[in-house]
């Protein structure tokens, strides 16, 4: 007796569940699944970024000093005057986030461009050197803040 294209399919999805293929990526019995959605960051003060390590938060705040790291390839932006200071919230805009400002916002020196501007910066906090950091890669995590 031969199978019909209906007995064949059941008798390949059989196979794969005994063989552990089913969900693999050469044999998929359902559709592929969505990505999961982002959550929306957490809203914080510069001052609380050390308690936020790991998370993706926004943040929202005057720069108070602004520098570029020749050497490093990076600008800085700073929570504070001092940015050795417990409160202080560094943003890294590291080589990548320099060329897609450049690229996407036409901003070809951002330590000038968001030097004494309230920014709203979107990333994970990280600690480098003992501080606490945004690294910002793509010109879609920093803005200057709409006045209020």
């Amino acid at each position: 007796m031969r199978a019909g294209k209906t007995g064949l399919w059941n008798w390949v999805a059989c196979f794969a569940v005994i063989c552990g293929l089913a969900g693999s990526s050469l044999v998929s019995l359902s559709p592929a699944a969505e990505p999961a959605p982002v959550a929306p960051p957490v809203v914080i003060q510069p001052d609380q970024a050390r308690r936020y390590v790991g998370q993706r938060v926004e943040v929202t705040f005057p720069v108070k000093k602004a520098k570029y790291s020749e050497k490093r390839k990076t600008v800085y932006l700073d929570s504070e005057v001092d940015f050795h200071l417990e409160t202080n919230l560094g943003i890294a805009i590291v080589e990548q986030g320099l060329v897609s400002l450049k690229e996407k916002q036409k901003i070809d020196a951002p330590a000038d461009h968001f030097r004494a501007k309230t920014i709203r910066v979107v990333g994970e906090i990280v600690i480098e050197e003992q501080k606490p950091y945004i690294k910002v890669t793509d010109a879609e995590q920093i803005s200057i803040a709409p006045e209020k």
